[in-house]
């Protein structure tokens, strides 16, 4: 749940409604709606980065458009759209859209880890 949460507010900052999309949180479950090779294909134009968040997916009504959402290191919110074309492949359009986020998911992990003093964060953010 605590994913979902954080798929809405990414999803939610380039004001986009998560209730208008079936929400999904595990990668692999995309499979149900496409073929192993597209879902590859897709996690590779996410281009996950050490310190990104687990991307959350959200599919369209329609099953013809998805979206997916993560939030690199330096709290920059992504959001990457995905097509699907008559012979069924799956296309990202575009570059993704960005914009700063508003929760430093990164950050939160960090300090809940113990891996580092929030004493310090304030420190890195001045």
């Amino acid at each position: 749940a605590e994913l979902i949460e954080r798929g809405n507010e990414i999803l939610a900052s380039f004001d986009s409604d998560p209730s208008d999309y079936t929400v999904i949180v595990e990668g692999l479950d995309l499979i149900a709606y496409m073929t192993a090779e597209a879902y590859l294909s897709i996690k590779q134009a996410l281009d996950l980065q050490f310190g990104d968040t687990v991307p959350v997916y959200y599919l369209h009504p329609d099953g013809q458009s998805l979206i997916a959402v993560k939030q690199d290191a330096a709290g920059i919110n992504y959001k990457y759209r995905f097509t699907k074309d008559t012979d069924g492949n799956w296309a990202l359009q575009a570059e993704p859209s960005t914009v700063v986020g508003e929760t430093l998911y990164r950050q939160e992990f960090l300090v809940e880890a113990g891996l580092v003093d929030p004493a310090k964060l304030e420190d890195l953010e001045k």
